[in-house]
């Protein structure tokens, strides 16, 4: 099957953002050091680490040759341990941020955003190249109806599954919640780690309990959880902690998971010794460059009976993007270079198997050797909702309560009814 164009696809139920206007006008004085403008350019993807760096250093030649009047600074600060995140909070609130900066949408941008230090691109970007944009993927980065950045790449959460182990338990891939704790109990039996997650990073257990809250109370009712519309105290989320904490009891993650960061826990994964694991659709690219790239298989997260998700529903969105200063000297021309980045990025993020497109292009999907991400784009095809991963939805304080309610979760420090309550504080 070629997938020959991904066209506009129906989401329903998408986050609405927050409120902020288009502050922080940009300065209009000349930035040209000798024949050539200075734009500097902070992104997470150091060269030399495969995957999507590559895409990025393709992408940066592609801007050099095209843009040969202007001169990028650039630099680049790996996504481990929440440095970056850490380093482009730091730098935006001390005035520090370069011209152009890698972030993500929804609550991770908001205080950006109403500290007036992100350009609004609605006096530079046109309609046509809105038309560019596959439909949806620009609704986390829109805030009180003005747009603050272009997308990249949709990011979904799905379930990677071990089909080699899956055929040495006599097992078939769960399709519910059931399903998959039966998975966890036969491959416990014979001695095998059923599920991968390095909870040391909270982010990679929290996409577990997200998805289990999503498939419990639906993507619509999650997402007004989300902005604060509708509260969390229902007995569908509280369900959906205990069915969290239920796997952990059956023997689901490593004992030690909690003390792994995600890349050691990911390891075993990728080694061919765990059959399952929920994760983003970026680790499409790391398994095709590991031993175990023919054995795995892409699955949608189960759904739950008395759920109301539903099996065309995903986890995730168009939720990673970068934004421009305000402050930048050369709005003009800055945008002109940002969009050909955004627009060149995201197509050899997908002919090359790292991500799923976010602009509309023809893709002939015999050409691209990473089958698992033609998978799961022609799965998000068939998308009629998302709900974001909660720590990125989030903003500020809350996406980092959020994370550690979520630890608390995981060590069994605390009930799913505390796990409300805690939440309850500054959600609703």
């Amino acid at each position: 099957m070629k997938l020959k164009r991904l066209l506009a696809i129906g989401m329903a139920a998408v986050m609405a953002a927050g409120v902020a206007g288009c502050s922080g006008a940009p300065k209009d004085e000349g930035g040209a050091s000798g024949d050539k403008i200075k734009i500097s350019l902070w992104h997470i993807w150091p060269e030399g680490n495969g995957g999507t760096a590559d895409c990025f250093q393709e992408t940066l030649a592609a801007m050099k040759e095209k843009f040969p009047d202007v001169e990028f600074e650039v630099d680049a600060v790996a996504d481990s341990g929440d440095a970056y995140k850490t380093k482009i909070k730091t730098a935006i609130a001390g005035n520090e941020a370069p011209d152009i900066f890698y972030t993500w949408g929804g609550g991770f941008s908001q205080n950006f955003i109403d500290a007036g230090k992100v350009l609004c691109l609605d006096d530079y970007v046109s309609a046509e190249t809105k038309d560019k944009l596959i439909e949806g993927t620009t609704n986390y980065f829109t805030y009180g109806d003005k747009l603050y950045g272009l997308p990249t790449r949709i990011n979904l959460g799905l379930l990677y599954c071990n089909k080699k182990l899956f055929e040495e338990a006599g097992l078939d891939y769960p399709e519910t919640y059931d399903e998959l704790v039966e998975c966890v109990k036969v491959f416990r039996s014979k001695g095998v780690t059923p599920m991968c997650v390095g909870a040391k990073d909270t982010w990679t257990a929290a996409m577990y309990l997200n998805g289990l809250t999503a498939r419990m109370a639906g993507t619509e009712y999650t997402n007004k959880v989300l902005n604060k519309e509708e509260t969390i105290n229902t007995p569908e989320i509280t369900k959906s902690v205990e069915l969290f904490q239920n796997l952990i009891k059956e023997g689901a993650f490593d004992d030690g998971a909690i003390a792994l960061s995600k890349d050691e826990s990911q390891t075993a994964f990728l080694s061919g010794k765990i059959p399952m694991y929920i994760h983003g659709s970026w680790l499409c690219s790391n398994i095709f460059d590991s031993d175990v790239k023919d054995d795995i298989v892409v699955r949608n997260l189960p759904l739950i009976e008395g759920g109301k998700g539903t099996e065309t529903e995903f986890l995730g969105g168009a939720d990673q993007t970068f934004m421009i200063n305000s402050n930048t000297k050369n709005p003009e021309k800055v945008v002109e270079v940002y969009q050909f980045m955004c627009e060149t990025f995201s197509g050899k993020i997908y002919t090359t198997g790292n991500g799923l497109p976010t602009w509309k292009g023809e893709f002939d999907t015999d050409t691209i050797d990473n089958k698992l991400i033609v998978e799961a784009a022609q799965m998000y095809e068939k998308s009629t909702g998302m709900s974001l991963w909660w720590d990125t939805a989030l903003s500020g304080e809350d996406a980092t309560n959020h994370l550690e309610t979520v630890t608390e979760v995981f060590t069994m420090s605390i009930t799913p009814e505390e796990f409300i309550q805690k939440n309850k504080a500054f959600l609703k």
